[in-house]
């Protein structure tokens, strides 16, 4: 199901009379940790539109730790302030110990995890820590996002091509700029979520948790775009993967050891996530706590008719 970004504003308002707003309280996690070009920076904004936002993030890079959690050893905290903290642990330590531990008197209205430096779709959802980080989240009941950009080699790839056609260094946003263009697209996603977790609860309480998945194109990171011009498209996972292979190499005392290598091989099936990136639209899917897909049509069928009349 696509629709144009303006189009599925609009349909929120207009249609459903929903308040398109930021949540109030935010939590943030990641797996890629301080280090993250994006993570502390979309703190920033959210705090500047007024949201109060804490962060937990792991104290090195946790990438592909998926949902492990630190049993048999401790976690050690780092205090940057009384609303930031890192965390020697996995991204779903840092979940749990802002909910049970640090902040266990508040209540978020969303937790966002990421956003991520590289795409979290396929059957790479599955082994993501930036996944893993929402679904935890939803497990506790709160709106919980994963957000992922495009890796950094793929960005740079993307960056000379387009030079190549005459694009300058002003042509690309900085990540600051790029988790500000973020931000109005948030504030969407976070109202669709809200209501769709209305529309389950009038279904019945069976417990459902899930989350929203969302990936974006590598042209989210150009200037010259209109925010309403880019497609959302509310995609299935499709079976991205890596072709991996190991290593086997020498440290300097001479021991031998394996090192993990592999490529991406996308899943151009139309429909699914990859389809929807490498087409230039942004992935959006709602994932349910055993990360089967939640078809639009089956909370949102008003959605599928607008949908047909705007092509």
């Amino acid at each position: 199901m696509k629709l144009s970004f303006s189009d599925l504003r609009a349909f929120l308002e207009k249609d459903l009379s929903l308040k398109i707003e930021l949540p109030r309280r935010v939590l943030i996690v990641n797996d890629d940790g301080p280090e993250s070009p994006y993570t502390y920076p979309l703190a920033d904004v959210l705090r500047s539109s007024g949201a109060d936002v804490y962060t937990v993030l792991p104290y090195l890079e946790r990438s592909a730790y998926s949902h492990s959690v630190s049993v048999y050893s401790p976690v050690r905290l780092h205090v940057r302030d009384e609303r930031n903290y890192l965390a020697e642990g996995t991204p779903v330590d840092c979940v749990k110990i802002a909910v049970k531990h640090l902040f266990k008197d508040l209540k978020f209205d969303a937790v966002i995890s990421g956003p991520n430096s590289g795409y979290n779709m396929g059957r790479n959802i599955v082994y993501s820590g930036t996944v893993a980080g929402a679904l935890e989240a939803s497990f506790w009941g709160f709106p919980s996002f994963a957000l992922s950009f495009p890796s950094s080699s793929r960005l740079s790839k993307f960056f000379a091509s387009m030079r190549e056609k005459g694009y300058g260094k002003d042509d690309f946003l900085s990540p600051f700029e790029v988790v500000r263009r973020l931000r109005e697209f948030f504030g969407v996603f976070y109202s669709l979520s809200l209501h769709v977790r209305n529309r389950l609860n009038e279904c019945g309480p069976d417990g459902t948790s899930f989350f929203v998945n969302v990936n974006f194109p590598l042209k989210f990171f150009l200037k010259g775009h209109s925010e309403g011009d880019f497609k959302i498209f509310f995609s299935r996972p499709g079976k991205a993967w890596f072709r991996e292979w190991y290593e086997e190499r020498e440290d300097p005392q001479g021991r031998k050891f394996l090192w993990l290598a592999g490529e991406e091989v996308e899943d151009d099936t139309e429909g699914v996530d990859s389809w929807a990136v490498s087409s230039g639209m942004i992935s959006v899917s709602f994932l349910n706590e055993n990360f089967s897909y939640m078809d639009a049509d089956d909370f949102l069928s008003e959605f599928r008719r607008k949908a047909i009349n705007l092509r």
